[in-house]
């Protein structure tokens, strides 16, 4: 690739891509905060890093070698990386592959694309490497219908919930019977603390705190899943914790230590992977807790629980969060849970 510009650093490069990006009136965008760049960031230097690194090919690869600098990447790189993903370190010395999701690999594209995009307006380089593959086109989206799940296979879950006695088995059950019963994000979740949580006989309110304001709400659980959370909360008073570790936090791991997203993420797709296979039925691409939130917004709606109440439950801040998700909403509830907001919602799907 022939740079027509003395080259910037992959990090500076970035930085003034999220400055023109951020810029008011710059096509619309709206502003990136800190915390929304740090995915665009991650990728970027997981990609960086990939291109630069060494890196053991099988044979017959067919692979460029290594670039010394992110301007000479080539669509030879770009094809492979969207491939197999961000491969560990270990991986990548055994020249192994790390298949990743369509939703993944999109979110990669999607990324490199305007980066790249940006060093061909700036004269950095001539040919954007990701729209120079030979297959220029983005990832096909995955089905949204993957992403909720109603009916039989959402009982299919429910009956893959641990029914054991253990110590453990009580922990994921109350982490699913929340997740299921309330929606909650696994932000959430993991930060769950002993001083949010009520101490009603019947229904058990849960004080949740977010950064911003409309996550900041109380829930409702049900009867079940207050039974659930109490007998896991009665157990986790009985562990010892890690010495790190914040003693007010409601759901720890079984060293003691805090449940991170990613430990949640494990626990909960492999109860609904289990559930779905169990059911019979085809596992979708994501099998996250964001379906199980998904899902429980929708049942919300379709129940005909007007959509200022389900907003408010699930901490978002109004009607248009909801968009992602219309193709599962009866339409027979519009009318009623968001009256104004029809025409709105018909347009973006138009």
């Amino acid at each position: 690739m022939q740079q027509t510009h003395p080259p910037i650093s992959a990090s500076a490069h970035f930085e003034h891509w999220l400055d023109n990006r951020d810029r008011p009136g710059a096509r619309q965008r709206e502003q990136l905060t800190h915390a929304a760049a740090k995915p665009y960031r991650y990728i970027w230097t997981a990609w960086v890093q990939w291109l630069t690194s060494p890196r053991v090919l099988p044979s017959g690869d067919t692979t460029p070698p290594l670039a010394s600098c992110w301007t000479q990447a080539l669509p030879g790189h770009v094809m492979r990386y969207l491939d197999q993903g961000v491969e560990a370190a270990a991986s990548a010395r055994r020249g192994k592959t790390a298949p990743i999701s369509e939703i993944t690999r999109r979110r990669y594209w999607r990324v490199l694309q305007m980066i790249y995009a940006h060093a061909v307006n700036q004269h950095i380089i001539e040919i954007n490497p990701v729209m120079a593959a030979a297959d220029a086109t983005p990832p096909p989206q995955e089905d949204s219908e993957g992403l909720v799940l109603l009916g039989a296979r959402w009982r299919a879950v429910a009956l893959a919930i641990p029914r054991g006695t253990s110590r453990w088995d009580l922990r994921d059950r109350a982490i699913l019977n929340v997740l299921m019963d309330v929606g909650l994000t696994m932000g959430e979740l993991a930060e769950l603390r002993l001083d949010q949580v009520g101490y009603h006989m019947v229904r058990i309110p849960v004080h949740v705190v977010g950064s911003r304001g409309a996550q900041n709400r109380v829930v409702m659980l049900s009867s079940d899943a207050s039974i659930e959370l109490r007998r896991w909360i009665d157990e986790r008073l009985r562990i010892e914790l890690h010495p790190a570790t914040d003693p007010g936090l409601v759901f720890v791991t079984n060293q003691g230590r805090p449940m991170s997203g990613r430990t949640l993420f494990s626990q909960v797709s492999t109860t609904v992977a289990r559930g779905l296979r169990e059911g019979g039925f085809a596992l979708p691409l994501h099998i996250g807790p964001q379906v199980l939130r998904n899902s429980r917004i929708v049942m919300w709606l379709n129940e005909g629980i007007p959509v200022e109440e389900v907003c408010r439950r699930a901490g978002i801040k109004d009607y248009r969060s909801l968009r992602g998700l219309r193709r599962h909403i009866n339409p027979g509830v519009f009318p009623v849970t968001v009256p104004r907001q029809r025409r709105d919602l018909e347009q973006d799907v138009n």
